[in-house]
């Protein structure tokens, strides 16, 4: 575990990367609540196979909350209300999450019936519309991280570090805010041991490596996730180098 580095005489932020290649984890029945908006926040690093659907976190038993990178190479928003109304279902306006573009900051603030951004690198690339008013259905099925169905569909194969959701609101077109998340050097920013640095709370869900604590919601309040198929391991770099 490498939290920090030395950078001169001053202690820099090191994120820890974890591999997630064929393997999926879930959270039995959600996050017990149904919020009007979220803010998301992560890093990515494509491992293998552009062009096809790879789940990051995604619902079961409905299309309640689907995120994943989808065959065009963009990342695709699906939501709905507890009753399952969609009522967001877009695609960010960039193509360019694949194998050879290595390490990519995401960080998207979406309120289904008014607003909806989302930054790759520090770059708007805001879907071409939004959705209808109405709470959003986090407390439905089992949340999945790095597969599309409780039997393993759309497995992601990735690197992926500092994930980060929030039932609270930081849009990213305010430089303070996305500076909260990606330093103007384009590298990882100290987000706390809880993740509460942005909000001064701990996220819904903030996970971090390395590999053998990833799955354990630092965030509050718990549950964490529960490794159904595969393994995870540490990764061969980090966004931070």
């Amino acid at each position: 575990m490498r939290p920090y580095r030395l950078a001169g005489r001053r202690a820099s932020y090191f994120a820890n990367a974890v591999t997630i290649d064929n393997a999926w984890a879930s959270i039995s029945g959600g996050f017990g609540t149904n919020p009007a908006y979220f803010t998301i926040s992560f890093w990515l690093k494509m491992l293998s196979a552009d062009s096809t659907d790879q789940a990051l976190l995604y619902t079961s038993g409905g299309s309640f909350f689907h995120l994943y990178r989808d065959s065009t190479n963009a990342l695709t928003l699906t939501m709905a209300t507890p009753g399952g109304t969609i009522i967001f279902n877009q695609v960010a306006a960039y193509t360019g999450f694949t194998v050879a573009a290595g390490w990519q900051h995401v960080m998207m603030a979406v309120d289904p019936g008014s607003t909806a951004e989302c930054y790759v690198n520090s770059v708007a690339r805001n879907p071409p519309s939004v959705g209808s008013d109405g709470t959003i259905a986090f407390d439905r099925g089992d949340f999945l991280l790095g597969s599309s169905t409780v039997v393993g569909g759309a497995k992601l194969h990735a690197d992926i570090a500092d994930f980060w959701l929030d039932f609270s609101w930081l849009p990213p077109s305010t430089a303070a805010n996305l500076a909260k998340f990606r330093s103007s050097g384009g590298k990882p920013v100290n987000l706390g041991a809880n993740g509460q640095l942005p909000t001064g709370s701990a996220p819904r869900l903030y996970l971090a490596g390395p590999a053998s604590g990833f799955l354990d919601n630092k965030g509050a309040p718990s549950p964490d996730f529960t490794l159904v198929s595969g393994s995870l391991a540490d990764a061969a770099s980090s966004p931070s180098s």
